[in-house]
């Protein structure tokens, strides 16, 4: 049985809007009194940034979130998402 690292990875993200769209810091909204109110999302962006940076050689991460600040990877609606994964998985399973 062959590994599952042996394959080239492909990652959806979905819901990794990094803002405080609305002005709520959560989708839920905030956090009652007393709680951290500041979710981080620069110190998060700039850590996706980098993690891009250094990903596998046939690491495919691409963004379908709908509303987004995140850069770092290809974004694309899910319907598209679905069917380049189809491409890419395909093309993996043809070079095996």
């Amino acid at each position: 049985m062959q590994g599952f690292y042996e394959h080239p990875a492909y990652v959806v993200l979905v819901g990794f809007d990094m803002s405080s769209w609305g002005g709520d810091a959560h989708y839920f909204g905030n956090h009652p009194e007393g709680l951290v109110k500041n979710p981080g999302y620069e110190r998060w962006i700039k850590n996706f940034d980098m993690a891009a940076a250094k990903l596998p050689e046939g690491t495919t991460i691409v963004n379908a979130s709908a509303k987004t600040k995140l850069t770092a990877f290809p974004k694309m609606s899910l319907g598209e998402a679905i069917e380049n994964y189809r491409l890419h998985r395909d093309r993996a399973v043809a070079n095996a």
